[in-house]
């Protein structure tokens, strides 16, 4: 399939001396390789590329679950590395009535946590881990649009990691509670 060299705009790039492409869409291959050479491949893109109708369509589906692949690299990453989940919540469940709230929540946590075999996670449940994001359902939104993609979400007051708060009452913590996922034998993480 043919890139559209109109929809890929630079997100990033290591290079300091090459920060004027930030912001910019690419005009074609020539000059997308010429950038990736000069940033030892350190260049980052956004894609402006998808239909609101394919993804609420996919929303729907039952076996359907959350997730972003919003990488954090760059100075203008994609607004879904700071905003996906609270997007989710607000504008697909209150807002548009995509999902139930309930059916929402269960996209984001219980579904994933099962699909990926973590038998400690998803759910709030004795034994789990306590991760935990306590949000107001009136009031949750992403705040990240593409002009300013680090803002954080809105109605969001508290999160704990491992039962250890990280946001509380709004403001992050020092507390460095997350920790990489890996299955052992058991099942157990």
């Amino acid at each position: 399939m043919p890139i559209e060299w109109d929809t890929v705009e630079i997100s990033g790039v290591c290079d300091p001396a090459l920060s004027a492409y930030v912001g910019r869409r690419l005009d074609g291959w020539v000059t997308a390789r010429r950038l990736l050479l000069d940033d030892r491949l350190g260049s980052t893109i956004l894609q402006h590329v998808g239909h609101e109708e394919n993804v609420r369509a996919i929303m729907r589906h039952r076996v359907h679950t959350g997730g972003s692949d919003g990488i954090l690299q760059g100075d203008k990453p994609h607004p879904r590395a700071y905003g996906t989940f609270p997007q989710y919540l607000g504008r697909y469940a209150r807002e548009l009535g995509i999902l139930s709230l309930e059916e929402t929540v269960a996209h984001l946590t219980s579904r994933p946590a099962a699909r990926l075999r973590l038998p400690d996670r998803g759910l709030v449940r004795e034994g789990y881990r306590a991760d935990l994001v306590l949000f107001d359902p009136e009031t949750v939104a992403a705040g990240s649009p593409f002009d300013h993609p680090r803002t954080l979400p809105t109605g969001i007051p508290h999160v704990l990691i491992d039962g250890r708060f990280v946001i509380e009452d709004g403001k992050r913590t020092d507390v460095l509670a997350g920790r990489s996922v890996r299955r052992t034998p058991s099942g157990r993480t």
